[in-house]
């Protein structure tokens, strides 16, 4: 086991790179570059212990083109050593470099931004930038929120249509993500943005629909919780209460 010199994360010295902020193992690096060239000295060796009769004039066609294929090769690897771990340097500078705007955009509370420029980014499936594609799936959801004007808002009434209130099914997705980064203890350091989208959904509810915050979190009681398998029962449970506000309301 090594120590990531970025990161300061223990990991396994056979890996290539640190799995936890994908930094080089320079150590390894350096190591293969060692090894290939002690065998190409090896190599050099043989040949010049070799007997005259072979290393000499008299060597044949045949062994002066195994000793270039082997020369061949060793350059190669030499090249594609060098250019691999060039291209690490570079994409891992790079990596950071996202890593430190994502994270100025997090520190400005720029939660659309994060989303936005996570669009720029490649290979967002790292370990690294989870913090950062938590919030922008919490804010993909706030996205969704349809602009429901009076006349929209009637004909659910009318019709009794309350699972066509689809605004409150993205509230609930928004407060289970939350409740997830709760459960993990913000393991991301993400707490500051849970508490930016709760009071986000609670402010939402009770301007739209008449629905407080207290009454949200009883129906979440009356679920068992607010998880992935009970957010359709407490999604049904709000929008049937939201639609007996508006019809109060309309009367």
């Amino acid at each position: 086991m090594i120590i990531c010199k970025n990161c300061g994360a223990e990991y396994d010295d056979e890996q290539d790179r640190c799995p936890y902020c994908g930094g080089d193992n320079f150590g390894k690096s350096v190591q293969v570059h060692e090894d290939m060239m002690n065998e190409l000295e090896r190599e050099k060796k043989r040949w010049k212990e070799m007997p005259e009769k072979v290393a000499g004039k008299g060597m044949s066609w045949t062994a002066k083109l195994g000793i270039a294929a082997v020369i061949m090769v060793a350059v190669i690897c030499i090249i594609v050593f060098i250019v691999s771990s060039i291209s690490h340097k570079v994409s891992y500078r790079v990596e950071q470099k996202n890593l430190e705007k994502l994270e100025s955009l997090y520190q400005s509370g720029d939660y659309e931004g994060i989303c936005e420029y996570l669009k720029t980014v490649e290979y967002t499936y790292q370990s690294y930038f989870d913090k950062y594609t938590e919030i922008a799936g919490m804010q993909r959801y706030l996205n969704y929120l349809n602009d429901e004007d009076d006349s929209y808002l009637q004909w659910i009434v009318e019709n009794d249509k309350a699972d066509a209130l689809s605004n409150i099914s993205y509230i609930v997705s928004i407060l289970n993500e939350c409740q997830e980064a709760a459960d993990a203890y913000y393991k991301y350091e993400e707490e500051d943005a849970v508490a930016y989208y709760k009071e986000y959904c609670y402010d939402y509810m009770k301007e739209h629909y008449e629905i407080s915050e207290d009454e949200i979190k009883s129906c979440i009681d009356k679920a068992g919780g607010l998880t992935y398998d009970d957010k359709d029962q407490i999604t049904e449970a709000l929008q049937k209460l939201a639609i007996s506000r508006l019809k109060d309301k309309m009367e």
